[in-house]
């Protein structure tokens, strides 16, 4: 995969075509961090998704612009609330910046289905961001290097976190467990093991407008050398457990974040609590999905169903509702449909 900047060329591509007046494409849900690995790693789960329907409506306005009509309906938790303005929209920024960079000049019309809970730390934003980017790739027929639609996709975060950032977005475009650089720009997929399993659970709580920079804010801004050492060396270690198969050396590993988890653990609700039943009822490691509040629990076949009723115990304690999941790795985006 080539390094690029998702910024295009709109000088050859002025007055593009659409190859299809509609299009529909898929997203995984994602989790990101996975422990020690902060802003660099992201694994897509097939425990949710976001569709994007796109329409051509016609040429754009009196300008030559393209310009897009968005809607949203789902049943995700709080999907009322996410913006319809393009501009405000994870999926708007991310077509828009498609469209300033490819000469794009029509009217479009975008659906958005919500499947992936908005605001609960399992990359609703970005699977959004991603379903568009893919579904307007196919749509004009442009065949765009996976990084550059991922500079593309990550821009539609601006929305939800105020900057583009890659974990997320890349793990749900690419499929798998992925591995991010921002400078220069640069990702790569690994396949997980067939066993790992996964059980993610989501409480049914308030989260607060602009939750992922409330998440940022409570992390240090200097990290101390041997802190830095350790997370270096787990982040590397969980990397060689995906590449030698090995979900327990993914495990050991996930469960040594010495920065990130010490520093966002008190405002998840019930996180203690809920960490340590998951642990006692055979869970193999429990850590932040992402900015949470949602807990991502590695679990083996065997013990699945009995840690997702101990973590639902938990949180019942606390008197909170929880959704749970029990997932595993899911494939990147993809187009289920187009037409003429």
């Amino acid at each position: 995969m080539s390094d690029g900047d998702g910024d295009g060329s709109s000088s050859s591509s002025a007055g593009l075509r659409p190859r299809f007046g509609y299009v529909r494409a898929m997203a995984p849900a994602s989790t990101a961090n996975l422990g020690p690995g902060f802003d660099v790693f992201g694994l897509a789960l097939d425990a949710y998704s976001d569709e994007v329907e796109l329409m051509v409506l016609g040429d754009g306005d009196r300008d030559g612009k393209g310009s897009l009509a968005i809607e949203t309906y789902g049943a995700s938790m709080k999907v009322e609330h996410i913006p319809v303005d393009a501009e405000r929209n994870s999926a708007g920024l991310a077509l828009l910046s498609m469209i300033k960079a490819y000469g794009i000049n029509d009217r479009i019309r975008v659906r958005i289905r919500k499947g992936v809970p908005a605001g609960y730390g399992l990359g609703s934003s970005a699977a959004s961001a991603v379903a568009a980017v893919r579904a307007l790739d196919a749509m004009y027929g442009l065949e765009l290097d996976p990084l550059v639609l991922l500079g593309h996709a990550a821009r539609g975060e601006v929305a939800s976190a105020g900057t583009a950032h890659y974990d997320n977005v890349a793990a749900s475009l690419l499929g798998g467990f992925v591995v991010v650089r921002q400078e220069p720009l640069h990702a790569i997929s690994i396949d997980p093991p067939d066993d790992l399993l996964l059980c993610v659970a989501t409480p049914r709580v308030d989260v607060p407008k602009g939750k992922t920079g409330v998440a940022r804010s409570v992390l240090p801004d200097r990290v101390p050398l041997g802190k830095m050492v350790s997370n270096v060396a787990n982040a590397s270690l969980l990397v060689a457990g995906l590449l030698r198969k090995d979900v327990r050396l993914i495990a050991d590993a996930m469960m040594r974040d010495a920065v990130v988890e010490p520093a966002r653990m008190h405002i998840i609700p019930a996180y203690a609590g809920v960490k340590r039943a998951a642990l006692d009822a055979g869970a193999l490691a429990v850590t932040i999905s992402g900015a949470g509040p949602s807990m991502l629990i590695m679990v083996d076949a065997e013990r699945a169903e009995g840690v997702a009723k101990a973590v639902n115990e938990a949180y019942s304690r606390d008197g909170i509702e929880c959704s749970i999941r029990i997932c595993r790795a899911a494939k990147g985006a993809t187009v289920l449909e187009r037409r003429l």
